[in-house]
């Protein structure tokens, strides 16, 4: 089972969209499988969750070698599928920068 950390801006915009059992769902459910949804690149994650996949739920991972054992799962930002039905391409630029940044200190502090 793996920690789930929770990032400012995750924490702010999920208590506007989910609901408390919700939220626990998913933490649950990444903690167990922090494998799910598509890999944007750099560790970055995005899942659909909820009722149709009515949310996208972006977070990071870094599951490779030694790492993948005590790596935690960081929930970074959720938007609605409404709202947007994918990240824009400097989003995701940006995003990935932030998950090299995560991947580098995870593995830095494993040596």
């Amino acid at each position: 089972m793996h920690t789930v950390s929770e990032m400012p801006e995750f924490s702010k915009v999920s208590k506007d969209l989910l609901s408390e059992s919700e939220r626990f769902e998913l933490i649950g459910s990444l903690s167990l499988n922090p494998e799910q949804g598509v890999e944007l690149g750099s560790g970055i994650r995005k899942m659909r969750f909820g009722r149709k996949g009515a949310y996208r739920v972006v977070f990071w991972w870094y599951g490779e070698g030694d790492v993948d054992a005590v790596s935690p799962v960081v929930l970074l930002t959720m938007f609605r599928k409404s709202d947007a039905a994918n990240l824009t391409p400097d989003q995701q630029r940006r995003l990935r920068e932030a998950g090299s940044a995560m991947t580098k200190a995870a593995t830095e502090k494993l040596r």
